[in-house]
């Protein structure tokens, strides 16, 4: 994305973000439909890789009753949990159960399992699902919504010339931006993060 100013002062009043979530409402969406449909709309399942992004997720969804799918599984190896969707997809980011049973984030990767979670109950657990601001261990044939993320801005080159910029927000604090370029012969002022 691109914005240009001819002179004037060019001011970002809110968090300029890397990508974007909503709930989609998908009725008789088991994990693999869900995934499909979010294709289809030109985005994925959620993958949430920061605290920052958790909380963002939870401000769309909150409380639902019975949780929203997300783009993590373990189906191709049961206990090495992946992104399987969006750009992360094939980073592992948990391995093995729960914490207290010898379960562990890798890498330093982002998780939020709930208590006693993921426990792949029955066998058959090997979908996530965003519930109660923290995630659970499903069977990917059962129904649920589910949370859509769209990348929406990769890069952002800012030209004002002889006008100031000022960003009042945070810039990319839970999806990075991979270019920021901001030119200003008067001054540029972040009053916020960038990351």
């Amino acid at each position: 994305v691109t914005v240009t100013s001819g002179g004037g002062a060019i001011t970002f009043g809110g968090i300029v973000e890397a990508s974007r979530h909503s709930l989609v409402t998908c009725t008789g969406c088991s994990w693999t439909t869900a995934r499909d449909d979010a294709l289809l709309r030109g985005g994925y399942l959620a993958t949430i890789t920061s605290a920052a992004e958790q909380a963002a997720v939870y401000a769309v969804v909150g409380n639902t009753a019975q949780g929203n799918w997300i783009g993590a599984s373990d189906e191709a190896v049961e206990g090495e949990w992946r992104w399987v969707t969006g750009p992360e997809s094939g980073t592992q980011f948990w391995q093995g159960q729960w914490a207290a049973n010898g379960g562990y984030a890798v890498g330093g990767q982002y998780a939020n399992w709930g208590s006693g979670e993921p426990n792949d109950s029955g066998g058959t657990e090997d979908h996530a699902v965003f519930y109660g601001g923290a995630w659970v261990d499903l069977t990917g044939t059962n129904t649920r919504n589910y949370v859509l993320e769209k990348g929406t801005l990769r890069t952002l080159t800012v030209n004002a010339g002889s006008g100031a910029v000022t960003f009042n927000g945070a810039v990319g604090s839970w999806g990075a931006l991979t270019g920021l370029t901001v030119t200003s012969t008067v001054g540029i002022n972040f009053n916020a993060s960038i990351n």
